[in-house]
């Protein structure tokens, strides 16, 4: 028992410990749990596929496309406003489709003691979770309007334009996710895919989404005819900046109270 043969010794070997700011520690551990879920992945993530399936569909029947444009010139359609409608409409459809926000509050389960007992603002993590999703959705996105933009020879404005649009749609589902997880979380689960599948959270973010394009293209309706294509693309920036300044304002007051509490 006193005996100390069979100990090896350890040499001291001096190593330098990465530090990180915490928005980059709490985003990484976000970037952690979703790559390690494929249920996660698959069910909140398919529409980066879909967009850039559907892109590489566009360039390689490219031909068909112009014809199907220049059919639709013939009956007096001006493609110079479609083609960015479509373009956006698209975006913005598929992107719904990728809910990553929604059931981010409810994956953290029994465990989400852990995040609230560390000494960091309820808002912090919040912030995380929208941040994966805007990263997740924003490269792919930008990307394929971009590809579009370049195949159909839409004018730079108009891209400059899409681009932003898209972007501040993107913002604004993300934070429209958390806000429906913190409204009706599930932190109960005993299988991944009830917050992530099965959840009320998840489906009100992702037809919530489709009702938002649809307005968009309500709202085309109404106005397109009269105004240029750059006054509608800049009135549906203006109505995603409130949007978001609405919900982020919520979730930095009630949104961070509710999460401390759960």
């Amino acid at each position: 028992m006193t005996s100390t043969d069979g100990t090896k010794k350890v040499k001291f070997k001096k190593e330098f410990i990465r530090s990180s700011s915490v928005d980059r520690a709490l985003l990484k551990k976000e970037f952690k749990r979703f790559t390690s879920s494929t249920i996660y992945m698959l069910n909140c993530d398919i529409g980066i596929f879909i967009m850039l399936g559907l892109v590489a569909a566009t360039i390689i029947n490219k031909a068909r496309v112009d014809e199907f444009i220049l059919y639709l010139s013939d009956y007096g359609m001006d493609m110079n406003k479609y083609v960015p409608l479509g373009v956006l409409l698209m975006a913005v459809f598929i992107c719904s489709t990728n809910a990553i926000s929604a059931p981010s509050v409810s994956l953290e389960g029994k465990n989400i003691w852990i995040v609230q007992s560390l000494p960091l603002r309820a808002y912090d993590v919040l912030k995380a979770k929208r941040n994966l999703h805007m990263i997740m959705n924003i490269v792919p996105a930008v990307f394929s309007i971009i590809v579009l933009g370049i195949v159909f020879k839409i004018d730079v404005i108009s891209v400059v334009l899409l681009i932003l649009s898209v972007v501040l749609y993107i913002t604004f589902h993300a934070l429209l996710g958390l806000f429906c997880n913190l409204k009706r979380p599930v932190l109960d689960w005993m299988n991944e895919q009830v917050p992530v599948k099965q959840s009320m959270a998840v489906m009100i973010a992702l037809f919530g989404g489709y009702l938002i394009a649809a307005l968009f293209y309500g709202l085309f309706a109404l106005i397109g005819e009269y105004v240029a294509v750059y006054v509608y693309l800049g009135l549906v920036c203006v109505i995603e900046l409130a949007g978001i300044a609405l919900f982020d304002r919520w979730l930095r007051s009630t949104g961070a109270e509710i999460f401390a509490n759960l």
